[in-house]
């Protein structure tokens, strides 16, 4: 049989990569045939899967590509969430896509091939592999920014022989170009919205500027010159308090997305009670709102700037909600949680003496003296104490 006739399967996830790949497979002349696997019951979810097969679908009907719809819900929660689940108790810290590579998802596509009779199967992954005479072996993709290959780094020798890798040799630009030149409907989709799920800053160091405004009209700016940070221009910043606010601005992570149940309601508190975050760094601004806990309290209510989804963010091993790391007393910000309050910057063995003087009533004055240990009023005479 010519290789180029050969059947092959294609797992279509409804994003622009895997288009791309059926893009790719079908010039290189194989019969295509996509499969969408279901893998969760998302009905309240905000991205629900429905979404992406609806995608899925429109770039098969225009590439003349069949889709088969294959539910694994079951097997999923048994072979996959519930070991995720059973590590995490056990102090392990388990990645579910690579059990979901290992246990089902290719298990699925050959057997799903080998029912149309097809020869191969091939993913979206950015990755590649190489034949050494019987033995095969998995490659990092040539975009070394979007390697995938760590999730597929548990496949077998039976998993790898018959797939392919069309995305392992093409920049993730290149990608999106081939689906635009197709008009492909998902060209300029962010992978799983992926700018509505990036709350986080990488390179805190480059932040030089955080402003905070909360419904009242109250304004915070945090601004930082040289190595210190000043509010509004006036006081210097608590060290702790911004390690605290840059250390969250780079470690908190999308949780959750917002269910449709509660969506209404978490759109009308961030625009009524919400405090708006403004991030200056790299010259862009990274700008969200802030809102209230969630009820379990493991949870803080986002929204970033221009987009539709809120989503639940927490910071993976803190037990507790975000808004008070970012100065939040209740709805409102509050100043003095980021003030300096320190009066002193003198190390105790440098002072020799301390004078506190009453200048409405003299008599109340006094000095301390050290070395020795003194204390005396204001005409020089000695005072009694009890140092305990």
């Amino acid at each position: 049989m010519d290789m180029k006739k050969e059947k092959i399967v294609l797992g279509m996830s409804g994003g622009v990569d895997s288009s791309v790949a059926a893009v790719l497979l079908k010039k290189d002349g194989y019969e295509v045939h996509g499969v969408f696997m279901k893998n969760w019951d998302d009905k309240h979810a905000i991205c629900s899967a429905e979404d992406d097969y609806a995608d899925a679908l429109s770039v098969c009907k225009k590439l003349d590509i069949p889709l088969k719809k294959i539910d694994y819900t079951n097997q999923y929660k048994e072979k996959v969430f519930n070991q995720f689940l059973d590590d995490h108790v056990h102090g392990l810290t388990p990645n579910p896509d690579i059990l979901c590579n290992k246990e089902i998802k290719f298990e699925v596509f050959q057997n799903y091939a080998k029912e149309i009779g097809a020869t191969k199967i091939a993913t979206g992954h950015y990755a590649d592999k190489y034949d050494d005479n019987s033995t095969c072996y998995l490659k990092k993709a040539i975009d070394l920014s979007k390697d995938q290959s760590y999730f597929l780094h548990q496949l077998g020798q039976s998993e790898l022989k018959d797939t392919i890798f069309p995305l392992g040799q093409i920049l993730k630009k290149d990608v999106r170009k081939i689906a635009k030149q197709y008009a492909l409907i998902n060209h300029n989709k962010k992978a799983k919205n992926e700018y509505e799920k990036k709350f986080s800053i990488d390179n805190i160091t480059s932040i030089n500027k955080v402003f905070l405004s909360d419904r009242k009209g109250n304004n915070i700016v945090l601004e930082k010159n040289s190595n210190t940070w000043k509010i509004n221009d006036k006081y210097e910043v608590r060290n702790d308090a911004i390690k605290t606010l840059l250390n969250t601005l780079k470690f908190m992570k999308v949780q959750r997305p917002v269910s449709n149940s509660s969506y209404n309601n978490v759109i009308r508190q961030l625009a009524s009670t919400g405090v708006k975050v403004e991030i200056y760094h790299n010259n862009k601004i990274t700008s969200f709102t802030v809102e209230g806990s969630t009820k379990d309290h493991l949870g803080t209510y986002m929204l970033k700037e221009d987009a539709d989804n809120p989503f639940v963010i927490h910071i993976p091993g803190f037990n507790g909600f975000l808004s008070p790391r970012f100065g939040i007393q209740g709805y409102e910000i509050d100043p003095t949680s980021w003030r300096n309050n320190t009066i002193f910057k003198i190390l105790s063995e440098d002072i020799n003496e301390i004078s506190l003087n009453d200048f409405e009533n003299i008599n109340n004055s006094f000095l301390i003296k050290r070395n020795p240990l003194e204390l005396v009023n204001s005409e020089n005479n000695l005072l009694k104490y009890d140092i305990n």
